[in-house]
């Protein structure tokens, strides 16, 4: 420990150089291994559609299969980040939040039983009710995405042959089949960002309530307590609670925009999931092997064509 001011302040200093060097090799090291996963995403799917058939082709155009590899696997790749680094870092932030928590609540008296059952609400039923909020907009940004992919689909066609479009004067025809489905998706977007604001509005919403809930019942409990001590106590146990209810409630609340975030985003996973899992029309055999140097002898037997759909077979 520094024995004067002048060597805490330096001791300072230098800590505050070192976050801040830390900081940005974290951000550095986290953006770095992101965009070298998602390189290595995007390659395989784009090795996986090169083995799928033609059915898959015609079912997935190439605008729906350029946005997917593109696009949606930016999205798939920052997803899985977040989903498999959120419950240690949130998980261990909510359970030291929460004992500091309880031991301020402890300091205004013993505290009433619904208090822990409050607290044990705080951390599952907010994330549940959620939870149920944000199914709803993975209907709403599923037909959504739907709509993108129609109007990237639209614009490819128009964009593929404009000569001929503009030989035939199709301008007009083309013109109006692309603000349709233009206006379909804005339709389809702006219904999914109002659910997106009615989940939002629960998830700013409930903690406010949760701390000023718990605020009010520390101070109606300091204001019973006779001894001028207990009370001082009690005051200093009240600013405990304004520093680490916004702590617990955070990781709740963290757990409300990522449940939105799963169900916001779910669609294009699935986009990019029906690739992965999509089997291959022509398969290699499971034991392969490799043909003799040389001519070989190739019979045929039993084959038949036809040289027009009605004419007789040869």
């Amino acid at each position: 420990m520094p024995q004067d001011l002048t060597a805490a302040a330096i001791l300072f200093a230098v800590l505050a150089v070192v976050v801040v060097l830390i900081q940005f090799g974290d951000r550095v090291l986290a953006t770095s291994t992101d965009m070298v996963m998602l390189g290595r995403f995007q390659q395989r799917l784009h090795d996986r559609l090169l083995v799928l058939g033609n059915n898959f082709h015609q079912r997935v155009g190439l605008s729906d299969a350029t946005m997917i590899v593109t696009r949606y696997a930016m999205t798939v790749q920052s997803l899985m980040r977040e989903v498999a680094s959120f419950p240690f870092v949130r998980g261990l932030t909510l359970l030291t939040a929460m004992i500091y928590l309880l031991n301020n609540l402890s300091m205004l008296g013993n505290p009433p039983v619904w208090v822990p059952f409050l607290l044990l609400g705080i951390v599952v039923i907010f994330p549940i009710v959620g939870w149920r909020l944000s199914i709803m907009l993975r209907s709403a940004f599923q037909r959504s995405t739907l709509a993108e992919m129609a109007v990237a689909k639209e614009f490819a066609n128009s964009d593929a042959l404009p000569l001929e479009i503009q030989v035939m004067g199709a301008n007009e025809q083309r013109s109006k089949a692309f603000t349709l489905r233009v206006a379909d998706a804005v339709k389809a977007k702006v219904r999914a960002a109002m659910r997106n604001e009615v989940a939002y509005q629960f998830e700013n919403a409930a903690p406010d309530f949760i701390q000023a809930g718990l605020l009010i019942y520390g101070v109606f409990q300091t204001l019973s307590l006779d001894n001028v001590h207990d009370r001082a106590i009690a005051g200093a146990a009240i600013i405990g609670l304004i520093q680490f209810v916004p702590q617990v409630v955070s990781p709740v609340r963290q757990m409300i925009d990522m449940a939105n975030m799963v169900n916001t985003l779910w669609p294009q996973v699935e986009m990019a999931i029906q690739v992965l899992e999509a089997e291959p029309e022509i398969k290699e055999p499971s034991n392969p092997q490799q043909l003799p140097q040389g001519p070989l002898k190739v019979e045929v037997k039993d084959l038949s064509y036809k040289p027009l759909p009605d004419a007789p077979p040869i």
